[in-house]
């Protein structure tokens, strides 16, 4: 379960990358922004739901602000990109979508931070000095 969670955190990370550089890109950039903010939320509502089906308390205060957060970055880029097909000014928008998804991240790791808690059960890292003819060290996770 945790190495699903961790895959599906790094493709939302990337989604958002999509979103934030997706301008940028020569050519079709509005298209990368939109299909990076539509990626992105639905890895969002992914990741939600593995949260809610572990055995972790899941804050729906902040997971209903990001929600109406993140359905406007999609909306900003297909509106963006819907106006730039039709030949008018639809570079005001991808600012605008890049910037509330920088907004999210920032809600996200604002709610970790004031928790204290970088991740619910935190790895303990044992280094181990071995004794002749074993091994010099071995490091042992424990949960």
């Amino acid at each position: 379960m945790e190495a699903l969670r961790l895959v599906l955190y790094s493709l939302h990370m990337l989604a958002m990358l999509a979103i934030v550089v997706g301008p940028f890109v020569a050519g079709r950039g509005h298209l990368v922004q939109v299909w990076g903010a539509r990626i992105q939320l639905l890895l969002g509502l992914g990741l939600t739901g593995l949260a809610e089906a572990g055995d972790t308390e899941v804050n729906n205060a902040k997971i209903g602000t990001k929600l109406v957060v993140m359905i406007a970055v999609p909306a900003c880029a297909e509106i963006g990109n819907a106006k730039s097909k039709r030949g008018e000014n639809g570079k005001t928008l991808a600012p605008v979508a890049a910037g509330l998804a920088v907004v999210n991240a920032v809600i996200a790791f604002a709610s970790v931070i004031s928790r204290g808690v970088t991740h619910p059960h935190p790895p303990r890292v044992v280094l181990q000095l071995a004794g002749e003819g074993a091994p010099v060290a071995r490091v042992l996770v424990r949960r």
